[in-house]
């Protein structure tokens, strides 16, 4: 289930990071992506957006508060990453949306 970010709080109308995961996220509870690559995207979105980019640890609190259900998880003791659920930046949504429609196709769903 796909949703969008509400924007009723005024601080996060101004919010960098809110900016960011609009236009360049998808918010699914499907989907995770590691911390590292979020981290990578954003700053790269803030040099191209001329946007102060939040330390680090500003934007894993950013990026929980903004996106609900938003958790970070570990998926093993050998991988020491840090997976941030209910969102993926969006050339991994749109391959798990094509992901879901072979799979639609594949069980009768989508003829």
């Amino acid at each position: 289930m796909t949703t969008h970010l509400p924007r009723l709080d005024l601080a996060f109308v101004s919010s960098p990071v809110v900016d960011f995961l609009v236009e360049e996220c998808v918010i699914d509870a499907d989907l995770r992506a590691t911390f590292g690559e979020l981290y990578v995207a954003y700053k790269k979105w803030s040099r191209r957006n001329d946007v102060h980019c939040s330390g680090a640890c500003g934007f894993g609190l950013a990026l929980r508060s903004a996106v609900p259900g938003c958790r970070v998880v570990r998926v093993s003791k050998a991988d020491t990453r840090r997976w941030y659920t209910g969102l993926a930046l969006k050339p991994v949504a749109a391959d798990l949306a094509g992901w879901r429609r072979c799979a639609a196709k594949l069980s009768g769903g989508g003829q």
